[in-house]
């Protein structure tokens, strides 16, 4: 098998490598095969991925830089809820809606207290990389996963694509499903030998109704779920409502995109009443006030409280707030300009 890997620069540029999975799992060396404009890295997996199809995989890694990382702490019995958690999450405290970003999480590690962990959470826009995707399906070419590479070079424990509910089958999927299939008609056939005498349809009518009754409570906790859940999206509606009053809530969140220098991320983004929040870590706190106050839709930029430095991460931790208005007379940024004239 052999994986193809197509990683997102700067400036519409791109890189293709190609590396190759024996049976064994072991992975050989990883060759660069094309370095330049996205459109000529299109080709070029286009051409790798008809010439080892079926027994291939494409691969699309973004930077870190260009998605939004937010840290949570979250009960260890939410956990298997966390996707959906994350969602509602990010739309209450952010402009942005679920079907304009794709996103997953991991976890960082144990928190101190007991019974919580902490949850990375990814994501990113969809109109970030929606033009690659478009070029790679005008080649009828599928991308299988989508990774982040974090500022050290290394890809962060996510698909990008792992909650999206049109992700494509991969091959190693279709393996899976092949194998979880023999292996449920195993079970089945076994299940149905042990059903031949009169003990056992006892025992099996009891356990079905244990199950019945089981599925019962589940419903009950999925309904109130779901309540919880319709209480969070009316939250979430308000918030839109609100925000669509504002002019361009979502070049906020992009043009912090862009403004973030390499050397910090945000750790909570809030948006409240005009006021744009923002809590994170940098290797020097100072820089961003500078860097944001330059910015043509933000104003009166200053730290909420005194930046500390986290002698654990060996960063500064910093609080800022700022205004969210157009400064009359200035020009936009080139980012800024191109996105509203595609508006």
């Amino acid at each position: 098998m052999r994986i193809v890997s197509i990683v997102m620069g700067d400036s519409g540029t791109a890189v293709v490598r190609e590396v190759q999975l024996s049976l064994a799992g072991t992975r050989g060396p990883d060759q660069i095969r094309f370095s330049g404009p996205w459109k000529d890295a299109v080709a070029q997996t286009a051409s790798l991925s008809k010439r080892w199809a079926p027994l291939v995989r494409v691969d699309l890694i973004v930077p870190v830089e260009r998605c939004l990382v937010l840290e949570h702490r979250m009960p260890n019995h939410a956990l298997p809820r966390a996707a959906d958690i994350l969602a509602l999450e990010l739309e209450r405290t952010t402009p942005l809606r679920r079907s304009q970003v794709l996103h997953d999480f991991f976890k960082v590690a144990e928190d101190s207290r007991p019974g919580t962990a902490m949850i990375r959470h990814v994501t990113i826009l969809k109109s970030t990389i929606e033009p690659l995707l478009s070029d790679l399906s005008g080649q009828s070419v599928r991308v299988g996963t989508i990774r982040v590479q974090n500022f050290d070079g290394t890809l962060l424990p996510i698909d990008l694509l792992a909650q999206a509910e049109d992700r494509p089958a991969t091959l190693s999927g279709r393996l899976s499903l092949m194998v979880a299939a023999g292996a449920a008609a195993s079970v089945l056939l076994a299940f149905i030998n042990a059903l031949s005498g009169i003990w056992a349809l006892e025992a099996a009518l009891k356990e079905t109704t244990l199950t019945k009754m089981n599925l019962e409570q589940k419903v009950a906790q999925v309904r109130k779920s779901l309540a919880a859940q319709d209480t969070l999206e009316s939250r979430a509606k308000a918030l839109r409502l609100r925000s669509s009053e504002r002019v361009s809530t979502l070049q906020v969140w992009e043009e912090v995109t862009q403004l973030l220098p390499g050397s910090a991320w945000i750790t909570e983004l809030r948006l409240d009443d005009g006021i744009l929040y923002l809590d994170g870590l940098s290797r020097s706190a100072s820089e961003l006030v500078g860097i944001f106050s330059r910015s043509n839709i933000f104003n009166k930029v200053e730290f909420v409280s005194p930046v500390t430095r986290d002698a654990q991460q060996g960063l500064e931790r910093f609080q800022i707030r700022m205004k969210v208005e157009r400064r009359a007379g200035q020009r936009l940024t080139a980012q800024t300009k191109a996105r509203e004239g595609g508006q």
